[in-house]
């Protein structure tokens, strides 16, 4: 029989065998996620504000811990899986923005050389500010471009191979709105201007370079820089919100001179991928990326935005949430809408992709990415969640009663003034209104387009809604204009 010592050296043993195989050196601690009550808060979101289709990926340190499609991903009833394709709108900036540092990486390109460097012919502001404008400046809207020159070619058709080249060689005439460097305003042609810089550094086409370099070492099967080859693939179809509930944009515009700022396809799975690549300083599995020197470069504050406490790096947004850093990026584009956030300190990361976008309803579209983070690991992304609804609202309130008191006041002017054959006042009766009614007009279809960096016709293809309220108040006061020059002529008639 064996001694008590010896029984106790046996136990021992196999104790420390068992932990050695069972617990790998450098194994990371597991974490359990509720996935229960993530499910139930989605499917709570995606009931309240009528989202057809939602997928989401959530990880942490190196590996995707939960990944997960809700609702369906167009009228036909195909369900959203974690691979279904998505166009994600301006998350495509951080990819971009990856392609140039890896660019620098290799001593391509440098940040801080001019625009003109790579683009002998770029011309934009005139000739006092030509070699002024630097990669760096691009990276972080600081180039000095601002308003609706980017987003008027969001509706453009044009698919040929020298589409970006044509939108940017199209800035030519174009003024600065402030000096280079100054100020921090964001605007989609920066990173398109990148875009093209990628293309004619490499020598390959901006697709070509983002699939080889980014896509493929990533493991990224379900992204893609074709409409059509991502609808080969299970596409999902974009929707529109009008007065509140999703219609389907099968047709929305996918201009392939806006691929850089916002117009990549993606899936929720392949996201988690890119995201594991940014939480551990350029690495995927086998694969080195981009060098940790770089990648922490991209994350850092590198300019304050419009937004307090929020700063923009290399087509990343940043702020402390709680004294810890938060980096993320939204994006809505071909009615869509996009969400990447993780935390560098904590190495937790989601993504959540929508097939239906709205800007009255950007805060309700934005606040998911918070709450999964929250319960999944107790981090707030600090996504903002700028609540549109009551402005819109108000808009519409406005339009409607502008309209309803334009045809009172002609019935109230006819009824005074016609009826009893008096005369109506050319100031009072005729020009006063129709001034009022015309800065009005110009206020919905090009001040209100302006204070959103965009134009009226692409209004007409993202706010539906707004924009009928907007046609159908400016038709009924058009009709009334009618009516006053009518009466008025008819009043001179009275003397």
């Amino acid at each position: 029989m064996f001694s008590k010592n010896a029984i106790r050296s046996i136990v021992l043993l196999v104790g420390v065998l068992a932990f050695a195989f069972s617990t790998p050196a450098g194994a990371k601690t597991q974490h359990t996620l509720d996935t229960a009550a993530i499910d139930a808060y989605i499917e709570n979101q995606m009931a309240e504000h009528q989202i057809p289709g939602l997928a989401l990926s959530i990880v942490h340190n190196d590996e995707i811990v939960y990944t997960q499609g809700y609702g369906v991903a167009g009228p036909d009833g195909t369900p959203v899986t974690p691979q279904t394709p998505f166009i994600i709108g301006s998350t495509s900036k951080s990819f971009t923005a990856l392609a140039i540092m890896q660019l620098v990486e290799v001593g391509e390109i440098k940040l801080d050389a001019s625009v003109h460097t790579y683009l002998p012919w770029f011309s934009m502001g005139g000739p006092e500010t030509e070699g002024l404008i630097t990669i760096r400046h691009l990276l972080t809207h600081t180039s000095g471009l601002s308003g609706p020159v980017s987003d008027k070619d969001v509706i453009n058709p044009d698919t040929r191979d020298l589409a970006l080249e044509t939108h940017i060689r199209e800035l030519t005439d174009y003024e600065l709105v402030i000096p280079a460097g100054e100020k921090y305003q964001y605007n989609n042609t920066n990173y398109d201007i990148l875009g093209l810089i990628v293309q004619t550094v490499s020598g390959a086409s901006f697709e070509d370079y983002v699939e080889e370099h980014i896509f493929s070492p990533l493991e990224m099967t379900n992204s893609y820089t074709s409409k059509s080859e991502a609808e080969e693939n299970g596409l999902a179809v974009g929707h529109t919100y009008f007065f509140g509930y999703p219609k389907t944009s099968a047709k929305a515009p996918y201009p392939r001179r806006k691929l850089p700022s916002g117009f990549l396809i993606s899936s929720a799975e392949d996201l988690g991928h890119y995201l594991i690549a940014q939480i551990n300083q350029g690495s995927y599995g086998e694969v080195q990326i981009l060098s940790p020197e770089f990648v922490t470069l991209m994350h850092q504050p590198a300019v304050e935005t419009m937004d307090e406490g929020i700063s923009y790096g290399f087509g990343w947004r940043t702020n402390l949430v709680e004294g810890e850093q938060s980096v993320w990026h939204g994006g809505d584009a071909s009615s869509f809408h996009s969400n990447l956030a993780f935390s560098p300190t904590r190495e937790w990361g989601a993504a959540v992709l929508i097939n239906v976008s709205g800007l009255p309803k950007n805060a309700a579209l934005n606040e998911p990415i918070n709450e999964i983070l929250r319960l999944s690991s107790g981090y707030d992304a600090g996504q903002i969640m700028t609540d549109f609804t009551s402005v819109f609202y108000v808009l519409w309130g406005v339009a409607i009663l502008w309209a309803v008191l334009n045809v009172l006041f002609v019935g109230l002017s006819y009824r005074r003034n016609i009826h009893k054959g008096r005369q109506l006042r050319l100031v009072r009766n005729l020009l006063l209104p129709l001034g009022l009614n015309l800065g009005l007009v110009w206020f919905m279809f090009i001040g209100f387009p302006r204070s959103q960096s965009s134009t009226a016709t692409v209004m007409f293809e993202f706010l539906p809604d707004t924009s009928l309220i907007f046609l159908v108040s400016t038709g009924i006061v058009l009709i009334t204009i009618i009516l006053r020059l009518g009466m008025y002529f008819r009043s001179l008639k009275t003397r």
